[in-house]
């Protein structure tokens, strides 16, 4: 009897394993299970890593363009007349016409590119009452009888208090190259508001016209600038480059003067 149950007992580890053991199909079936079980838990932990690549490119993007929008719902409105145009001054005899055009400073290059810049001081006005007024002027500008209908405020940032214009508009320039008679002047508006200052920043320009039956285009850096449009001895204008610098500094007068009386009302 002693022996019977010591025999049972060493047999017990090996009822264990045959119960233990699978059949082929049970095997395969097990497989598939597991091999399921671990392209789930890829495909999750490449999600989980795609959303973190995600949120670490966005999060200096929304730092680099923090308070800057694009408005929305821009509603075209009746031309209105260009405030640059209310206050025309007399253009000036030929004897003096030239000295304008022609000082240094006339068109001043900021890292060689052609910019000008108005600043008008407003001791004890605020920086919102400047941002309102500026956005009132904009709006005129892009209104204005000169200005075609890609003309618009593209960006807008109320929390530094800045504004940037895109305008496009049609230039008249007295020229022997009919092409050039009506270019369209391409231009960037900047306003920036602080309490008790408001600054206007005109740069990018760009003229475009017609020649050869194919649209071109210059820089003003290409056409206005000292070295373009001015002789070596500074004594005249050239002669189609000299008009066009003659043409976008008038302009520019009349915007900045419209700009300062903006301001001041």
């Amino acid at each position: 009897m002693k022996k019977l149950i010591m025999l049972l007992l060493a047999a017990l580890p090996l009822v264990a394993v045959a119960q233990t053991e699978l059949t082929p199909e049970q095997e395969l079936e097990k497989a598939q299970k597991e091999l399921e079980a671990a392209q789930r838990k890829l495909t999750e932990a490449r999600e989980r890593a795609q959303k973190a690549q995600q949120t670490q490119g966005e999060a200096p993007r929304k730092e680099e363009n923090a308070g800057w929008t694009v408005p929305q719902n821009q509603t075209p409105v009746a031309k209105k007349q260009d405030p640059a145009e209310k206050r025309k001054e007399a253009k000036p005899s030929k004897a003096e016409d030239l000295a304008p055009y022609l000082a240094a400073d006339a068109v001043p290059l900021v890292d060689g590119r052609v910019e000008w810049s108005c600043v008008v001081a407003m001791p004890g006005v605020s920086a919102e009452v400047l941002y309102d007024k500026c956005k009132g002027y904009l709006n005129d500008v892009v209104q204005g009888g000169k200005s075609q209908k890609e003309s618009r405020i593209a960006l807008v940032n109320d929390r530094e208090h800045r504004l940037i214009a895109s305008m496009r508009e049609a230039m008249s320039i007295p020229s022997a190259y009919l092409s050039l008679n009506h270019p369209t002047f391409c231009y960037a508006l900047e306003t920036v508001c602080v309490d008790g200052k408001a600054t206007l920043t005109m740069s990018r320009l760009v003229y475009s016209y017609d020649a050869s039956s194919k649209q071109e285009s210059k820089k003003a850096e290409e056409w206005i600038t000292d070295k373009e449009a001015i002789n070596e001895n500074r004594t005249r204008l050239q002669p189609l480059t000299g008009k066009v610098r003659c043409t976008t500094i008038d302009r520019k007068n009349e915007l900045f003067a419209a700009f300062e009386r903006a301001m001041k009302e």
